[in-house]
């Protein structure tokens, strides 16, 4: 009985605090009540008070700073219109448990964990169990992966599909029989399968415009053997917009054959990386001030070859942590990833139910500068 009137004082607390941000008692960067202040007004032990404030931080509500308490974000009034709490699982039956499949390509620090973990924590919310499978960019894996997750009794899938020029025999099936599919990030056009990512035309555009207002006029895009995918298209389409609206300025475009999107040992592959076709790329285009390139990892590629030949040119790219890859930050485009998951799970229960949802939901982005 204790353990569940815990359960729900938790839910009481997060609850009490996103009514307050949403009436302005609490405004954005506004210092919250601390775990022991909570503690003594609920009548509760810290343990709770420390659980209502990790999910509120979790969500991106709360911001915490060690030594001087949790602010309230500056997002966080945004965040609130689309956040929920569901009941916890302490008090559901486990026989209510739905099974379903989550298969993507792969993930990594710099994309894809906080995805994971995203669609991890609705699973868990909404009681959902979950089978996963990382397929390391192997169409074959994903095959196996998505029939696996089927043998096992999975009434759904949120897949992040195998980049490559043409779409996946068996999701096309999965399509055309009506079984419920979301996917993440890569959208298959024309086909009808909901899609939740992030418009990577409107960031791609974004941040060319940026590099312009900077002062660049020659800017080289960079892209993967995985240039046909629908994600790199709409950056790419959005860099050519970009450079034809502005006269003044020339773009060009290189794709780095030797570069592996899903190895399963990234840090040793980048740390271990062959700069030799980098630096090729870099000398043909001697006169570009900027590279952008489609992903972090590949900015971090041309970064340190710039710095061999002893150059100084600008890097923008999506993603990128500090910390990682030698600290490397560039201008980027920041994913919101682990919402991204949120929203996959949330719109696959809708199809589950019955309900209609969009084709495309585009999660807002943010750029770092």
């Amino acid at each position: 009985m204790d353990n569940m009137k815990k359960v729900i004082m938790y839910e009481k607390i997060y609850k009490d605090i996103i009514k307050s941000i949403e009436s302005g008692i609490y405004k954005e960067e506004d210092l919250l009540p601390s775990e022991k202040e909570l503690a003594e007004q609920y009548g509760v032990s810290r343990i709770t008070t420390n659980k209502a404030m990790n999910l509120l931080a979790k969500q991106g509500i709360v911001d915490r700073v060690q030594g001087k308490g949790s602010f309230v974000s500056r997002n966080a009034v945004k965040i609130t219109k689309t956040t929920e709490v569901e009941p916890p699982i302490e008090n559901r039956a486990v026989s209510e448990m739905k099974m379903i499949g989550v298969v993507v390509d792969n993930f990594d620090v710099d994309w894809g964990s906080d995805l994971v973990k995203g669609i991890e924590r609705e699973c868990r919310r909404q009681n959902y169990g979950m089978f996963f499978r990382c397929t390391y960019g192997s169409a074959e894996e994903e095959n196996e992966g998505i029939q696996t997750a089927l043998a096992n009794g999975a009434k759904g899938l949120i897949l992040m599909s195998v980049q490559g020029e043409k779409y996946n025999d068996t999701i096309l099936k999965l399509a055309l029989n009506k079984f419920p599919v979301v996917l993440v990030e890569r959208d298959m056009k024309g086909i009808g399968i909901p899609c939740v990512k992030t418009d990577n035309y409107a960031a791609a555009k974004e941040l060319t415009e940026i590099l312009i207002r900077r002062g660049h006029r020659k800017i080289c895009f960079v892209t993967h053997p995985a240039q046909t995918t629908p994600t790199i298209e709409d950056r790419l389409n959005a860099f050519r917009d970009c450079i034809m609206e502005h006269p003044d300025c020339q773009g060009t475009m290189e794709l780095l054959k030797g570069y592996n999107t899903t190895p399963e040992e990234a840090i040793r592959e980048y740390m271990d990386y062959d700069l030799s076709e980098v630096k090729t790329i870099i000398q043909k285009e001697i006169n570009c001030t900027a590279f952008f390139t489609v992903e972090y990892k590949m900015g971090v590629l041309f970064k340190r070859a710039c710095e061999e030949l002893g150059l100084k040119r600008e890097i923008c790219t999506f993603d990128g942590l500090i910390g990682i890859y030698d600290g490397d930050q560039f201008l980027h485009v920041k994913q919101e990833e682990y919402q991204i998951g949120i929203e996959a799970v949330r719109t696959l229960r809708k199809i589950l139910e019955g309900n209609a949802t969009e084709l495309v939901i585009n999660i807002p982005y943010k750029v770092v500068m």
